[in-house]
């Protein structure tokens, strides 16, 4: 229990407790950690039971000497029952049965087949007598036969050795070892070891989960050491007067085995478990037939809970084991009903109401320890199992088909389980025989249609489900439902329509459903996401690390430029620009304040985030009123543009002089952003703010700032290009991040002081440092621009010796300052367009294509396990 509130500790760590309490989302987050809770009390447990099974010797019980002088041995009645499912090998091997002492086999059939006289024949051959039941009114169900044969035997056997149609006697000794669990008179049966039986001609699906019918031990024998041990209805030996005296099985009731357990532990009786004793059994030869088990099985719990929960919960006489042991093993579909409401939650109606929110699911250590102990407690029994039996080879594909097989079946318990709960009838049907359900097939595509939304949902709106593997079991047992069906059949499915479709076939089926999800993957623009989110060093968009890949975008063509009268370009020419940007893989534009809502709007249906540069007039940064007008204009724009669904971050200025910086100190200039920070982060505080510092002005700090971000290029200044590009950002610029993302708002290189090829080359050595020490950048810029700063340089040798030029626009001069665009002023690529769209695409595939890569792994092992001979 300690362990189990130390590991619920770390799981509810996994919510946000703000994101449980505020917003749309609340009561969808508040029964997710309920359910999360509940369920982590069987991830502990099983992760516990597997320990125990591994480390706990087991007592070694030899043959049971014979009784003492003038004692005899019990009689014995072996009961065998049956409903048009007869199987003659399992009657054999009970024929086979070596007991000393009378006993007899006691057959009941319930079908309207000719069973008598098969059953005399195969007696007869090995000696036996057999007595033979049929009732004339079949109502009860399995108890309503018992009871009949309870009735018509009376008091001749003293013990009654309980079998189903499939039931293997492995052990010829198995009646004589089992009596001497009997000498405690508080035992009122002894329940053997199941092991699974499977036929040569059986499919692969089949044959291994024969094996996972030995699993049950590891289950069992915790329950007999530490919780309520079941009588399971079947291959266990039971004391015949503690039966009459418990007025036999409740007749109509599908756990009618489980509801006997609780009665008998209410009146001071025990079941007893014998791992020395194998019995085999068989599973059900057809899907149909193990998916309406499954239904039966939670169906019959759900009624032993309704009848017995709060008995058992308030008895005195159990102990606190016992009653936990109770809870546990019948509420087991129970949580299986939390499994399916936990799955529609969390990865359905959670990611879909915080697509207009914005809110997100951030990856954490919680989270990954929850998903991981999620997934140890469900492969670690086959595991275990395993391990103990030496045979460790089988375990992959063991584990794999119980996952699948065991796991597709979650709409069928839920069904059972509601239907128990809510007290409905239904008919007891043998599920060892044919099972024939027209409609499965096509509840097996649903499925499938499920499995696809468990994956499309949160690949839309929350990626960070899909960090777990977990996520990826849990979508695999219903998207991969029709190979299951396919791969199970044994000839007993329908042979029509979907049913028909062979396991390879439907492989492909699914393949080509993959395939279709990873194109789409692909080509579709990633939505603009509303939640961005600083944490740590890096930069969070709809809770996924978003690395910045950003052009400069100026529209202005050739004899327009900004700050004048020139109208803003015409919608088509922004439309033309962006689809270059887009094409170039970049994920983001830096635009100045001058930018229309049109262009953010442009930009969000090409998937392209925002990064808003408001400029600032340094040289009036002195004066109050001047910087209260702008702070007004400023924060107007704000209000406007704030709940724009593409906005990535403000950038509050660009390049503080370095005259600026020396005249007024770099404390005055810090307070005057910072001021300015406050009352932006006041009117919006969902999105970062950052200020494009460059090297000049490296010592200006700015503690509140969300991003630290810098204009850093090849050529210029020296201190850069004597450290290099990368050492100075690794050395210099990294620690000045002071553990915050670091952007690179501006990088580049003008195609006047170097050749077109050598701008690319350069291009691409940027980035590869940028993606080394830094959250992203920005490539300076889109295109040629004539106007550039209304300034142009005095002379070719001497760069930054400047005069004004006001009509700049109207002429292309040689000033390196318009030629920095990866196309020309026309918006012909050059070769670092190309280079560009390379560096931002380079071995970078979208996150959607990696989240589906698991899914085709698994869907093609999948195949392989339910297809490769067992």
């Amino acid at each position: 229990m300690l362990a189990y509130l130390l590991i619920l500790w770390a799981w509810c760590l996994h919510a946000d407790p703000r994101e449980a309490i505020e917003g749309p989302a609340g009561w969808l987050w508040a029964l997710i950690v309920i359910v999360e809770a509940i369920a982590g009390f069987y991830v502990c447990s099983t992760i516990l039971k597997c320990a125990d099974y591994l480390l706990i010797r087991r007592e070694k019980r030899t043959r049971p000497p014979a009784p003492p002088p003038g004692a005899a041995w019990p009689a014995v009645g072996v009961l065998y029952l049956c409903c048009d499912d007869f199987d003659p090998e399992a009657f054999e091997s009970l024929c086979g049965l070596s007991y000393p002492g009378p006993w007899t086999l006691l057959v009941h059939d319930d079908g309207a087949g000719a069973v008598e006289e098969r059953v005399r024949v195969l007696a007869g051959r090995r000696g036996m007598k057999a007595e033979f039941f049929h009732r004339p009114e079949r109502t009860g169900g399995k108890p309503g036969a018992v009871n009949h044969v309870l009735e018509r035997i009376g008091t001749r056997f003293e013990y009654l050795l309980f079998c189903d149609n499939d039931s293997f006697a492995l052990d010829p000794e198995a009646i004589q070892k089992a009596l001497a669990r009997f000498s405690d008179p508080r035992v009122a049966a002894v329940q053997f070891r199941g092991v699974g039986i499977s036929s040569p001609g059986d499919p692969p699906a089949r044959r291994r989960l024969a094996r996972a019918v030995d699993v049950f031990d590891l289950f069992a024998a915790h329950q007999d050491r530490h919780g309520m041990m079941p009588f399971l209805g079947h291959n266990a030996l039971v004391r015949a007067g503690d039966l009459r005296e418990a007025g036999g099985l409740t007749p109509n009731l599908l756990s009618d085995d489980i509801d006997l357990t609780v009665r008998w532990a209410l009146s001071g009786r025990t079941v007893v478990y014998a791992p020395e004793v194998p019995f085999g059994e068989r599973v059900p030869g057809s899907y149909a037939a193990f998916r309406l088990r499954a239904r039966k099985w939670a169906f019959g719990c759900g009624q032993v809970i309704r009848r017995h929960a709060a008995r058992v919960v308030v008895s005195r006489r159990l102990t606190a084991s016992q009653r936990l042991g109770f809870l546990e093993f019948v509420g087991f579909y129970a949580v299986q009903v939390l499994l399916l409401v936990y799955l529609v939650n969390a990865h359905v109606l959670l990611p879909l109401s915080t697509l207009s929110t914005g809110a997100g699911v951030r990856p954490s250590a919680a989270g990954a320890l929850a998903g991981a102990l999620v997934l140890a407690a469900i492969i670690l029994p086959t595991l275990a199992f395993c391990l103990k039996a030496g045979r460790l080879r089988e375990w992959p594909a063991l584990a794999w088909t119980c996952c699948l097989v065991y796991g597709s079946t979650s709409f069928e318990t839920c069904r059972g389980m509601l239907a128990g709960l809510a007290s409905r009838r239904l008919e007891w049907t043998p599920t060892n025989g044919a099972v024939r359900r027209r409609l499965l097939p096509l509840a097996c595509w649903s499925e499938l249609a499920f499995g696809v939304l468990l994956f499309i949902v949160p690949l839309a709106a929350m990626p960070a489900l899909l960090l777990m593997p977990v996520t990826y079991l849990f979508i695999s047992n219903y998207l991969f439902s029709p190979i299951i069906l396919a791969c199970y059949r044994a000839g007993t499915e329908p042979a029509s329509g979907l049913g028909r479709l062979e396991p390879r076939s439907v492989g492909l089926v699914l393949l080509c459903v993959l395939l279709a999800l990873f194109t789409a993957c692909i080509l579709a623009a990633p939505a603009a996401a509303a939640e961005v989110r600083v944490e740590g060093d890096r930069v969070l968009v709809g809770g996924r690390p978003f690395e910045l890949k950003g052009i400069h975008y100026s529209p202005w063509t050739p004899g327009t430029g900004p700050g004048k009268e020139h109208p803003y370009p015409a919608p088509a020419v922004i439309a033309r620009d962006l689809d270059m940007i887009r094409n170039a893989n970049a994920n983001a534009i830096l635009v100045y304040d001058d930018a229309p809502r049109e262009v953010f709007e442009a930009a969000a249906s090409r998937g392209l985030m925002v990064l808003h540069v408001f400029s600032i007039n340094w040289q009036t940064i002195h004066d109050d009123a001047a910087f209260a007008a702008r702070s007004g204009d400023l924060l107007a724009k704000v209000e406007q543009a704030r709940s724009w669904p593409n906005l990535l971050a403000w950038v509050l200025g660009n390049e503080v002089p370095e005259w600026v910086y020396d005249q007024r100190g770099p404390d005055f200039i810090a307070g005057r952003i910072e001021d300015l920070a406050r009352a932006v982060r006041k009117r919006d505080p969902a999105h970062p703010i950052t200020h494009s510092n460059w090297p000049i002005t490296k010592e200006l700090r700015l503690p509140s700032l969300d991003i630290v971000s810098f204009n850093v290029y090849p050529l210029w200044p020296r201190e850069v290009v004597v450290r290099g590009y990368e050492s100075y950002l690794r050395d210099v610029l990294k620690p000045l991040a002071g553990g915050r993302p670091l952007w690179i708002t501006e990088f580049g290189i003008s195609t006047l002081e170097t050749t077109r090829e050598s701008q690319a080359a350069t291009l691409r050595r940027c980035w590869e440092a940028i993606r080394r020490h830094a959250a992203g950048g920005v490539v300076f810029s889109f295109a040629d621009e004539w106007w550039k700063n209304y300034d142009n340089p005095i002379g070719p040798d001497d760069f930054w010796k400047r005069e004004h030029a006001p009509r700049d626009e109207e002429t292309h001069d040689l000033d390196p300052e318009e030629y920095y665009g990866i196309t020309d002023q026309a918006r012909s690529p050059k070769p670092a367009y190309h280079a560009v769209a390379g560096m931002f695409r380079e071995r970078v595939l979208p996150a959607s294509a990696l989240f589906l890569a698991p899914l085709l792994l698994l869907m093609t092992y999948t195949v392989f396990v339910f297809t490769r001979r067992a």
